[in-house]
């Protein structure tokens, strides 16, 4: 399988009517790494220029790429190579658009597509997103989600696997579907050898609340804490349906309060990035404040105060490098997290959120139940902690 950089991406991207150098600079100065891209091959490629001036890459969206039920036998093979023939060697393309949403009698004709896309490019990557667990049955065309899953994974054999999953209900209720499904998209992918991303919600509509500061940054670091390589805000450009609002960027191309909110985060996530791409996941803990978690782990590296409403996500490198990321779930305190590790760790050090460079170490404390060290965490806040064991450990 092929191997991704760490990507912050998002859906709807800028219509065509408002196009231009300015506005494709304004994605990349807000910190994201993917633009989705729509239209004919001329005002995509157009696109894809501008992505490669500010040093971002474009998810392209060709009416010509075949999708389920959309697949005539004569032809599809003919529009995909075109597709293929106009971007493959555009230094900014970072892959196709195929799909959102697919039921599970979809992944047959899936598997085609992207099977002849491997073969035409096998470069650049399909994308396709997948339901959430709490879409209905009917909608997955499976008896079980994790089936759902699993029958993706196999028919497909995706490059990685990317799904969408809006937590945040109005009056401040969230989903409790929403640890659940982490679980089950990391156990799945961490089987199969697969990355995967989460789509995150910015933008309120039907009776999701407009997401503040602490709601951002909490979707954005607990996707991380379950081993994320990816994150995709639905929506960048407020769509003109339903009762859709104030996404980072509103119907009349003017920005809203969430662009420098959604900025901030992005640059944060874009500092500790390329170390997180280099760590793999080992599992989850999760405090006992927080429902939710669907994970059967045993805890290799810590435990911590049940108190605190924390779950933290535990990596190691391929040079059998530790580390954690934490992640206060409180949307409304700071908490200064106590984390009490096994005897081999001694020390802790912080990866930069501004600079990306490892920080000082922080020198565990002994303590009886174990080495302790302390971190403060605004609310929804993240950290990633590098931890060094002790000499000949």
């Amino acid at each position: 399988m092929e191997t991704l950089a760490f990507a912050i991406a998002f859906w709807c991207g800028v219509p065509a009517e408002f196009a231009s150098r300015e506005r494709y600079q304004e994605i990349a100065d807000a910190g994201f790494t993917v633009a989705q891209i729509s239209g004919g091959s001329e005002e995509i490629l157009r696109a894809l220029d501008w992505c490669a001036e500010f040093g971002i890459t474009g998810l392209v969206e060709d009416a010509r790429m075949p999708r389920p039920g959309r697949m005539d036998e004569a032809v599809w093979r003919d529009g995909m190579r075109a597709v293929v023939a106009d971007y493959h060697d555009h230094p900014a393309l970072w892959g196709y658009f195929i799909t959102d949403e697919p039921s599970a009698d979809e992944f047959t004709a899936l598997a085609e597509i992207v099977t002849e896309l491997r073969r035409l490019d096998p470069k650049h990557p399909a994308y396709i997103n997948l339901y959430p667990n709490y879409a209905e049955p009917w909608r997955f065309g499976a008896e079980r989600y994790p089936d759902y899953l699993d029958q993706y994974i196999e028919t497909v054999q995706p490059s990685f696997l990317c799904y969408d999953h809006y937590a945040l209900m109005e009056e401040g209720v969230t989903r409790p579907e929403y640890f659940p499904n982490l679980a089950t998209v990391r156990g799945k992918c961490v089987e199969a050898g697969i990355d995967f991303w989460q789509v995150i919600l910015v933008t309120p509509f039907g009776s999701y609340r407009d997401p503040t500061d602490a709601d951002l940054r909490w979707q954005v670091w607990t996707t991380l804490a379950y081993g994320a390589k990816g994150i995709s805000y639905y929506t960048y450009w407020t769509p003109m349906w339903k009762n859709y609002h104030d996404a980072v960027i509103d119907e009349f191309g003017e920005r809203t309060h969430h662009y420098p909110l959604v900025q901030r985060i992005n640059r944060q996530v874009g500092q500790v990035g390329p170390t997180l791409a280099g760590l793999h996941s080992l599992g989850v803990v999760h405090g006992s404040g927080q429902a939710g978690a669907a994970e059967d782990y045993e805890p290799r590296l810590m435990g911590k105060r049940p108190d605190q409403p924390l779950i933290v996500g535990e990596f190691e490198g391929t040079d059998g490098q530790a580390a954690i990321i934490v992640v206060n779930c409180d949307l409304r305190r700071s908490t200064y997290a106590s984390l009490t590790f096994k005897p081999e760790f001694r020390s802790m050090r912080i990866v930069s959120r501004r600079t990306g460079r490892v920080g000082r170490e922080d020198v565990l404390e002994a303590t009886g139940r174990g080495p302790q060290g302390n971190i403060w965490l605004s609310p929804g806040d993240g950290a990633l902690l590098l931890l060094e064991r002790n000499a000949g450990q």
